[in-house]
């Protein structure tokens, strides 16, 4: 996976590409990048643009059909994707795309037919074990699709609505609580809330965590300590505060955000949509600062 500073270089140079050449095909990589920076909108936007130059352009398909997905538009997706398969082919990569896309779309027959093929080369593929436990969980407790009738408008300048991938916790009493209902989330691996101190020796102190993803690097006191000392030296040259700490792991990504003087965070693998998860694990860390100052 990209670190933020190589996606903010390639942004960069397409955007130097496009300014010499407005039509380059470069746009799809460019909406791309976006999309990999949680700019979902943005990217939605210059995808839609460059096809209207480019309308068979396979790679921009392959993004808006990425897009789609991330929207909940399954069928939306699965024609993107298709439109991409008659320019360039079928490839594994499109395959699993589509695979997730049929989840979606609760055609679990074909999407179960189409992971076994998958599996049928690589057993052991992470990614093929996540789609078969994607699947599973499906089957269990499917979702309404969204249909083209009763489907929200995609904005073309703004990030498109988030579906939840998760039912909403209605409450959560205290910090430890907020944390086990965060790690219980899909894709979560761990869930965290400290608050900060600028005395003592310790510059934080754990209020809440759960989830057993990367013990060994002891995930919660490297962040506590990142942020609360980015945060200090900010303070200390008149930068500013940090608001959110973004850090990406081989294998997906920890986040961290301050709230009210608190600081939580969740790390998670690939396939987690983080902005889903990042406004439910605030509003529940609402609920519980609102908690605490009644009591």
């Amino acid at each position: 996976m990209l670190s933020v500073a190589q996606l903010d270089e390639r942004i960069e140079k397409c955007l130097a590409i496009l300014a010499d050449n407005p039509h380059s095909q470069v746009f799809a990589a460019l909406a791309d990048t976006y999309r990999k920076r949680g700019e979902f909108g943005r990217a939605f936007a210059v995808c839609k643009s460059g096809l209207k130059h480019h309308p068979d352009y396979a790679p921009a398909h392959i993004v808006m059909a990425k897009l789609y997905l991330h929207q909940g538009m399954f069928q939306d997706a699965l024609n993107s994707l298709k439109h991409a398969e008659a320019q360039d082919g079928v490839t594994r990569a499109s395959e699993f795309l589509e695979a997730e896309i049929l989840i979606g779309l609760h055609d679990f027959d074909a999407a179960h037919a189409l992971i076994e093929r998958l599996r049928a080369t690589d057993r052991n593929n992470p990614d093929v074990l996540e789609l078969q436990a994607k699947l599973k969980a499906s089957r269990v407790s499917p979702t309404k699709p969204i249909n083209v009738d009763d489907r929200a408008p995609v904005p073309t300048d703004a990030e498109p609505a988030v579906v939840a991938e998760t039912p909403e916790v209605t409450e959560y009493v205290d910090w430890k609580m907020w944390a086990l209902e965060i790690s219980k989330l899909p894709h979560v691996q761990k869930a965290f809330a400290v608050e900060l101190s600028d005395k003592g020796t310790t510059p934080f102190s754990v209020l809440g965590e759960a989830g057993p993803g990367h013990d060994a690097a002891d995930t919660v006191s490297i962040c506590a300590a990142l942020f609360a000392s980015l945060d200090s030296q900010c303070r200390a040259k008149g930068v500013g505060i940090v608001e959110e700490l973004r850090i990406e792991r081989p294998d997906g990504e920890i986040w961290c955000h301050r709230s009210k003087g608190r600081v939580i965070g969740f790390s998670g693998r690939h396939g987690l949509s983080y902005g889903a998860l990042r406004q439910k694990a605030l509003d529940g860390a609402a609920r519980v600062n609102s908690s605490e100052m009644s009591q």
